[in-house]
């Protein structure tokens, strides 16, 4: 078996947000390269590993994935596999456990 390796540069492509990484064996001949899509979501960069050449991955596929993507972060559907959890959560959880393991639990209700 070839010992491949990625190189982490991305090469970008005449796509917006749309780039690659080449995996390369042991002779630095390219062999293989890895899609990548770049988007904002909630002012912060994004990026997406899409898949492999070898795997049937083409640029146009990218391009279409990046357009819903960006389609869905306009209209509110599309939620990162990040999804942040609020301060109303974490304090609804924080109060279910003060119930039980404090005695001033209602005055720490009451701050909110």
């Amino acid at each position: 078996m070839a010992n491949l390796r990625t190189v982490q540069k991305k090469i970008s492509t005449k796509d917006e947000g749309v780039f690659y990484k080449e995996v390369v064996n042991e002779n630095n001949k390219v062999v293989d390269k890895i899609f990548l899509i770049r988007y904002r979501e909630n002012y912060a960069d994004k990026q997406m590993t899409i898949g492999k050449f070898s795997e049937g991955i083409r640029l146009e596929f990218c391009k279409a994935k990046r357009i819903d993507i960006l389609n869905k972060i306009r209209h509110g559907e599309f939620v990162s596999k990040q999804s942040k959890i609020t301060f109303d959560e974490v304090f609804k959880k924080y109060i279910q456990w003060a119930e039980h393991n404090k005695k001033t639990w209602k005055q720490d209700a009451q701050h909110i």
